[in-house]
């Protein structure tokens, strides 16, 4: 599993192994290439949002949270993780985006072993890790889709001040480095 599959598992629906989860996520930033390639801001930006996340969830137990994560991102359409609908709305050009990631994910050999949309935001983070980092898909999946939903996605949660807001920072400001995501992690860990 990589950085990115680690993130993917954090915007699962929450069950009871998020907390082991989110350790691999936190092991995966200080370990990862990404993370040593990243200004130094944006890694300790990361484990600030991932750290308040894991303080989050552990006051709010699984019950909760599960009405959170449910609340956030299948109740409000401007925070759900289906990155098509940040890109493009519900209209055709999502349809066809659906079906070019369908086909990049078939041509690549990999299923989506949840059976989810292809658009959905953990299955594009755990299909991007299946990619060699200079693969020209996994770029432009990251540029064009990735990192415009997660901001899009980011910003909407702020709006909300749920836990998953900091572990959607936390993808963020690694995934964009210099972006008011990772000024907002790095002032909140020097608080």
């Amino acid at each position: 599993m990589g950085i990115w599959s680690s993130f993917a598992a954090l915007l699962d629906y929450p069950t009871a192994d998020l907390p082991c989860c989110l350790d691999r996520c936190l092991a995966d930033v200080v370990g990862s290439k990404r993370a040593e390639a990243a200004d130094p801001f944006a890694v300790a930006g990361t484990m600030a949002a991932l750290l308040r996340f894991r303080e989050e969830i552990r006051q709010l137990g699984l019950t909760r949270l599960e009405e959170s994560y449910t609340a956030a991102f299948d109740m409000d359409a401007g925070c759900t993780l289906y990155a098509g609908h940040h890109l493009f709305g519900e209209t055709e050009h999502r349809s066809a985006f659906m079906a070019r990631l369908a086909d990049i994910y078939r041509i690549a050999n990999v299923t989506n072993p949840v059976r989810d949309l292809p658009d959905f935001l953990p299955t594009m983070l755990r299909f991007v890790d299946h990619l060699p980092a200079s693969d020209e898909d996994r770029l432009t999946l990251v540029d064009e889709a990735i990192v415009p939903a997660a901001r899009a996605i980011t910003e909407a949660l702020e709006r909300r001040h749920g836990p998953y807001t900091h572990a959607m920072r936390a993808l963020l400001t690694l995934l964009e480095p210099g972006s008011p995501a990772t000024a907002s992690c790095t002032e909140g860990a020097t608080s």
